[in-house]
């Protein structure tokens, strides 16, 4: 089925379930209708755009670039650097992965000398170790 025939279905299977408000039906109805009318005006601006691009010929990644954001959602440095994202976003599972990664044990070795130095003589505590070492996947 195509996207309109799948949205009239769910209207009407909406419809039935608010029978007892149709001016509120009708209007999201409505709304659902203009909703989806966007949609496509967008979905063909975009595809025009890509159609311009490529004919200029630039990669898809150079594309996409043009139209939207790239956001990196990775721990890995190395990935960072090389897409050059527009922004990059990451999670604790993430900086878990990067951190046991030879290649970035010395921002490890650093979080816990920094936190160590701070704590005087006492051991550091595993919170500003974990602080320090996402300061240091920021800075890089």
């Amino acid at each position: 089925r195509s996207d309109v025939a799948k949205l009239e279905g769910t209207e009407a299977a909406f419809r039935w379930a608010m029978g007892k408000d149709p001016m509120a039906t009708m209007k999201l109805a409505d709304g659902i209708r203009k909703f989806s009318a966007d949609i496509e005006a967008l979905e063909a601006v975009v595809r025009s755009k890509v159609a311009t691009r490529r004919a200029a010929g630039k990669s898809s990644y150079a594309q996409l670039a043009a139209l939207t954001t790239i956001v990196a959602d990775t721990g890995d440095i190395k990935a960072i650097r090389k897409v050059q994202p527009t922004d990059a976003t990451t999670n604790p599972s993430l900086l878990y992965k990067a951190a046991t990664m030879p290649e970035y044990a010395g921002l490890l070795d650093d979080a816990v000398a920094k936190a160590k130095a701070a704590s005087g003589s006492g051991a550091p505590a595993v919170d500003v170790i974990i602080d320090q070492l996402n300061v240091n996947f920021g800075k890089e």
